[in-house]
């Protein structure tokens, strides 16, 4: 989304909707299960915050180059350029024209939001000095997402609703009929997660501008209907 390339947040660990679980229902989830719901809940939000990072490596005998865990998608691929990697423009939030020359690879990867394996492969330029322009998303020390409060929020909903939703299955009669309210706040947090709750007000001028701009007469330039024959 664009608007969500100009927003401002501070961002949370995903576990910490886990304190959200325990204060609001009071139940302490299994870590490992608590994060395979979070990431399904994430992918239904469908919010993911970029951030442009830099790699350097050197291709194997069959043009195999490995990358960082959480490698999303390639911006570039070059050559001819060895200091790149350490200059100021290392993680911005745009688009960046590198030099050197473009080279011809193909991308494998897993699963976007897990830790997998994730290699290029430039059958072209076997052992040689690449760099590589990706896309990642926020994540902490363990690849894993930061999320917003709101995200946060929403993914506590979800375990919850998941959590009432098997119990229900298992024939627990306050499950069943606790599952439509459950159902309901989920989907709730969910919008509200998709939301945009700032925007800077450098970008709200740059729309603005756009709304007033349009249609708008030019100096010297005709603007009488033109009469087709």
């Amino acid at each position: 989304m664009i608007l969500e390339n100009n927003a401002q947040y501070e961002f949370v660990s995903v576990f910490n909707g886990m304190t959200k679980l325990t204060t609001i229902f009071a139940e302490t989830p299994n870590e490992d299960d608590y994060l395979e719901n979070a990431l399904n809940c994430l992918r239904l939000i469908g919010n993911t915050y970029f951030v442009i990072s830099a790699f350097q490596g050197t291709t194997d005998d069959e043009g195999k180059l490995c990358l960082p865990t959480d490698a999303y998608a390639i911006e570039a691929v070059t050559n001819g350029w060895q200091d790149w990697t350490n200059s100021s423009w290392r993680n911005k939030t745009s688009n960046l024209f590198i030099s050197g020359n473009y080279l011809k690879y193909e991308y494998y990867y897993n699963n976007p939001l897990g830790t997998k394996t994730r290699y290029l492969l430039l059958r072209d330029s076997p052992n040689t000095n690449v760099q590589v322009l990706y896309r990642t998303y926020n994540h902490d020390e363990n690849y894993l997402p930061l999320v917003t409060e709101a995200e946060s929020e929403a993914c506590a909903y979800y375990y919850k609703y998941i959590e009432t939703l098997r119990k229900t299955f298992q024939g627990n009669a306050n499950a069943s009929q606790l599952l439509s309210l459950a159902e309901k706040m989920k989907g709730q947090k969910i919008l509200q997660a998709r939301a945009i709750t700032h925007m800077s007000q450098n970008f709200v001028n740059d729309i603005n501008n756009i709304i007033h701009s349009f249609d708008r007469k030019w100096y010297n330039r005709t603007h009488k209907p033109v009469k087709i024959a």
